[in-house]
């Protein structure tokens, strides 16, 4: 086992038993077949809803048989992204986790770690005999990454705890105390293929190199968006150059923020000068948030299909003006986001017919400035994840996404809308956990609103009077492929966890 010489060693064990089985976003069956064999071989009550979510149940130690029950939450599924070049297959092949240093990685690939290392931190408690600790309820859901889904679609009844420790939270000394909520948006616009022109040649535009990151946590550090910068480059070419684009696609995740965004263009001249200078622009401008960026242009073979004019048009109108980023503050100094928007994904590709790829439809769709007409068109789509801690907010944004949606000829379809988890001015499970802390460590914790998704809000909405902490060990460049999670962290958090359920006696 590689990480057999970490301590402590049943932590770190469930860890890499979760990293050999591929975890995915909606390829989570197996894990859950590997809990429920976990609590049969013990003896401990267990069951598997419809969205897949498990809740396993351990009586009290000894001592602690009157104790109200805690809720121990975290969350099955991983980000799937992996480096440029890197053979790897999420649904099948087990990651490939290597120790340097201090730190767990995976080769190539996210490690998971986000939220494998709480859910190996629950099973390690659910497993140890010699740790004092009221009945424990442990909850383990599905789908997390792309919505809080398995939350959402959650049975809570077999639930008699009503206060909850969720360990999807990273950053010691820090207890977040609410969350925002948020939904997912997908703006469809309508695309048309025609003919290349003859004489065009082909092109390949790329942005690459960006930081990404989570788009809850990282959404104010200023760093570069691969699809709108995209999108103002080719603004900028069009203005330029006779430009046609044939496909496009950038993104990778909805909660990421995107790192890459390609094109594929036909154009009536040379825009190598062009493009040099828009790197030069977008370089300076990112040199301190993004001195690794790279705006590329290569030589492709021209295509024999494109969008036409309106089309491309339509596709760089919406990656310029859909809104991206932070859009209000919160806080007594205005240091929290409250609303934020990522434009997380763009595809429009053409695919063997000569059509846009996606969803092919026949309609009437009115041009800006011409008739309608009748023909079967494809669909371009971009998706954006929307967050904030005020739900009229959260709104607000999506109907200005709507009304430029509508503006373009197309249309935002949202889906997976979550409440935010607000905060509690009186709570008791709080104040223990601060108390150890400072105890522990001399100092107060921090409390922390953060503009990250956590399932609390969704699990507080279907169990009232919940009393709910976040906390969680230091992992770094979670949902991307530098991710890494600390050892003596993990160790830290291993020995903070014990001894607080021993204190909610």
């Amino acid at each position: 086992m590689v990480l057999q010489g970490c301590e402590p060693r049943a932590v770190f064990g469930f860890f890499e038993d979760i990293c050999g089985i591929p975890h995915g976003s909606g390829n989570e069956k197996a894990l859950t077949d590997y809990l429920l064999g976990f609590a049969k071989k013990r003896g401990l009550w267990a069951a598997r809803d419809g969205a897949l979510n498990v809740i396993i149940k351990k009586p009290a130690a000894q001592g602690y048989e009157t104790a109200r029950p805690v809720i121990l939450q975290a969350h099955l599924d991983m980000v799937c992204a992996k480096a440029d070049g890197v053979d790897f297959d999420f649904e099948r092949d087990a990651l490939q986790i290597y120790v340097e240093d201090d730190m767990i990685k995976a080769k190539g690939t996210t490690l998971g770690a986000d939220n494998g290392v709480g859910a190996a931190l629950i099973l390690a408690l659910l497993d140890a005999s010699e740790v004092s600790h009221p009945p424990l309820e442990a909850v383990f859901t599905t789908r997390e990454e792309v919505g809080l889904i398995g939350a959402m679609g959650m049975d809570a009844t077999p639930l008699e705890g009503r206060r909850m420790i969720n360990l999807d939270s990273g950053g010691e000394g820090v207890i977040v105390v609410s969350c925002a909520g948020g939904l997912r948006t997908a703006v469809r616009l309508p695309v048309r293929s025609v003919a290349a022109p003859a004489g065009y040649k082909g092109y390949y535009l790329s942005i690459t190199d960006l930081k990404g990151g989570h788009s809850g946590g990282a959404i104010n550090k200023e760093r570069g968006n691969a699809c709108v910068l995209l999108g103002r480059a080719l603004y900028k070419l069009r203005n330029e150059t006779d430009l046609y684009i044939s496909e496009i696609t950038g993104g990778d995740k909805d909660n990421a923020i995107p790192r890459e965004a390609r094109a594929l263009l036909l154009t009536d001249k040379n825009p190598e000068q062009a493009v040099a200078a828009i790197s030069d622009t977008i370089s300076s401008e990112y040199r301190v948030t993004e001195p690794d960026i790279r705006i590329c242009l290569t030589a492709a073979s021209a295509p024999t299909k494109a969008f036409d004019k309106a089309s491309g048009e339509r596709i760089i109108s919406a990656l310029l003006t859909l809104p991206n980023g932070v859009r209000n503050m919160t806080g007594e100094d205005l240091k929290f986001v409250e609303t934020s928007n990522n434009l997380a994904t763009v595809r429009a590709v053409q695919n063997d017919t000569g059509e846009a790829n996606g969803n092919n439809i026949s309609c009437d769709i009115g041009v800006a400035g011409g008739n309608n007409i009748s023909c079967d068109i494809g669909v371009a789509v971009i998706t954006l994840s929307l967050r904030s801690s005020v739900s009229s907010r959260k709104h607000a944004l999506l109907d200005q996404i709507e009304v430029l949606a509508a503006l373009l000829g197309g249309s935002a379809e949202s889906s997976a809308d979550y409440p935010p988890w607000e905060y509690r001015p009186d709570s008791a499970l709080r104040d223990a956990a601060a108390g150890l802390y400072e105890e522990l460590n001399g100092q107060p914790p921090k409390f922390l609103s953060i503009h990250g998704g956590l399932e609390c809000g969704v699990l507080g909405s279907k169990i009232p009077g919940l009393d709910m902490i976040s906390i969680g060990p230091e992992i770094h460049d979670g949902h991307t492929p530098k991710e890494r999670a600390s050892i003596p962290s993990a160790a830290r958090m291993w020995e903070y966890l014990t001894t607080l359920l021993g204190r909610l006696k």
